[in-house]
C-alpha cells in the first residue's frame, strides 16, 4: 500500500506519505496495513503520540458495506 497527501502552506509545501504491506484478511473487506517506510512528519506525529512500537502503528480496514454474508460463503468456494 501507498498512501500520500501535499499540504501547502503560505511558504511552502510538505509531503505526508506511508507505504508498506497489506495483509488481506477477506480481500477488499477486513485488511491489516503494516508501515514500513513513512515520512519524518508522520513518524514525529506517531512519537508524539506514544506509537513508537511497530504495532502500534499497524492499522486495519473493515468495509462494513461489503459485509454480505452471503457473497463472502461463495467467494470462499463453499
Amino acid at each position: 500500500f501507498a498512501y500520500a497527501a501535499i499540504s501547502q502552506g503560505r511558504d511552502e509545501a510538505t509531503l505526508y506519505y506511508s507505504t508498506g504491506l497489506v495483509l488481506p484478511i477477506i480481500k477488499n473487506v477486513v485488511e491489516v496495513y503494516f508501515p514500513v517506510f513513512e515520512s519524518s512528519d508522520i513518524d514525529d506525529n506517531h512519537n508524539a503520540n506514544g506509537r513508537e512500537g511497530f504495532f502500534e502503528r499497524t492499522t486495519f480496514r473493515i468495509s462494513f458495506d461489503k459485509l454480505n454474508p452471503f457473497e463472502l460463503i461463495d467467494n470462499l468456494g463453499f
